[in-house]
């Protein structure tokens, strides 16, 4: 652990593009990083899918704090999971519907929307039962939603999540959260990398480059084409990224003449009905995938079962968001969410669930391709031949616009595919955390 942290020097060091390996895998930042980021950012929690009705409920984790989200009869609540008489958890199950839940220690009873409503043997043992039960509620996390996506935030300072997101919603709603009435379809896989959840974070927001060569086997094995070289620097491809904020979003639309290829044509339809500004990019759209700073990823991608070429309506598309949850500096758990749409058949919702479940699923292939990768990173970064190296950030290091295709309402800087303005954006906002600054 290391104690001799200069947050000017990194600031410095970033600004000409290169960063020390200790940072994905030195004690100390981490316990920063829970006191100075996750305990004042918005975390996703769950899909409102999940609990469709009063009483249904979700056991999710801010970094290592179990939170109960649970449909009241007046909507949406989140409590930390732990009893305001000795701290034990009251929910012992992950998922369920309940109108109370009961402490196994000694009994005190909350109801779903947090309120004390019973302790044993109240009028003997307490003074003022009434006052008690008044004040020790279930601690309250604050919630807030947008489109089904259900968010929490431990500070009460935090700004409202619409602020928080800013016009990285164009882009949820651009992979589906608009138009497709998007849901969860299973349960979310859970499983542990020897990773830093930073590795995870950055790569998906967004680091493209890495497609040729992690996955290169996969691409030729497969006869995937869209993510071949030409494909990747085509001039209908960008990345957006937000400064101040740490969101990137890359959009990948190598189909010409396709629209939003393996969504059937009556929910595109319905996309372009709802958000007519975005139609000119369901032309071609392949691939949406990003990092909602700092550690929300979503990717949608088309996904044929067997080799290309694909056809409008006969190719699988998955959508997948994941939380990579941090566990320490060198340890992480991974939350994998798989979603459909509403609209579609049970056969297509169950050949996008197999499409998932082959490439990003617990056991896919591309996610253990990256594993593996992050994993090493994280091992050498601790070690102590490789904790000072310097790693290089300076693909596309001219920060103007992209003189390339005009992209009429895109928000966001826009740059080429194949860059590492959104990474650097991703560690100037963690920087500015650390400091105590707000991105």
């Amino acid at each position: 652990m290391r104690n001799d942290v200069s947050f000017q020097d990194l600031e410095r060091e970033l600004e000409r593009g290169v960063l020390p390996a200790w940072v994905f895998s030195d004690g100390r930042v981490y316990e920063w990083e829970r006191e100075r980021i996750f305990k004042r950012v918005w975390h996703f929690l769950a899909h409102e899918s999940e609990i469709p009705e009063a009483g249904d409920y979700v056991v999710r984790y801010i970094v290592d704090t179990p939170v109960i989200v649970v449909r009241t009869e007046q909507g949406v609540r989140a409590h930390v999971n732990m009893c305001r008489h000795r701290g034990a958890p009251v929910c012992r199950g992950e998922r369920g519907r309940s109108r109370v839940f009961r402490c196994p220690y000694h009994g005190w009873t909350y109801s779903n929307s947090g309120e004390l409503v019973g302790i044993p043997f109240r009028e003997q043992i307490y003074a003022d039962p009434g006052r008690i039960e008044r004040e020790l509620s279930l601690p309250l996390v604050r919630v807030q939603s947008y489109r089904g996506l259900i968010f929490g935030t431990l500070s009460e300072r935090a700004p409202s999540l619409e602020e928080y997101l800013g016009e990285s919603t164009w882009y949820l709603d651009l992979f589906g959260c608009r138009g497709l009435d998007l849901e969860v379809f299973g349960d979310p896989e859970r499983w542990t990398l020897s990773a830093n959840w930073k590795t995870a974070a950055e790569n998906f927001g967004v680091d493209n480059l890495h497609i040729l060569s992690t996955h290169g086997s996969l691409i030729v094995e497969l006869e995937q084409f869209p993510f071949r070289q030409e494909y990747l620097l085509g001039p209908t491809n960008f990345v957006a990224y937000f400064p101040g904020r740490g969101h990137a979003i890359a959009v990948n639309r190598p189909f010409p003449g396709m629209k939003f290829v393996g969504v059937p044509e009556p929910l595109i339809a319905k996309m372009e009905a709802e958000a007519p500004e975005q139609a000119p990019y369901l032309d071609g759209l392949s691939t949406v995938v990003g990092t909602i700073w700092p550690n929300l990823s979503l990717l949608t991608v088309v996904q044929p079962l067997g080799p290309y070429p694909v056809g409008q309506g006969e190719t699988p598309r998955y959508w997948t968001i994941r939380v990579w949850q941090p566990m320490g500096p060198t340890q992480m758990q991974v939350w994998s969410w798989c979603l459909v749409p509403r609209g579609m058949s049970e056969e297509q919702k169950r050949k996008s669930f197999q499409a998932y479940r082959l490439s990003f699923g617990v056991s896919g292939t591309f996610e253990q391709d990256d594993a593996e990768v992050w994993k090493g990173i994280t091992e050498l970064a601790a070690s102590l031949g490789g904790r000072e190296v310097r790693l290089n950030y300076e693909i596309d290091g001219a920060e103007g616009p992209w003189s390339g295709q005009q992209l009429n309402g895109a928000p966001g800087v826009i740059r080429p595919y194949v860059t590492e303005a959104g990474a650097r954006n991703f560690w100037r906002t963690w920087l500015s955390y650390l400091r105590g600054g707000e991105g």
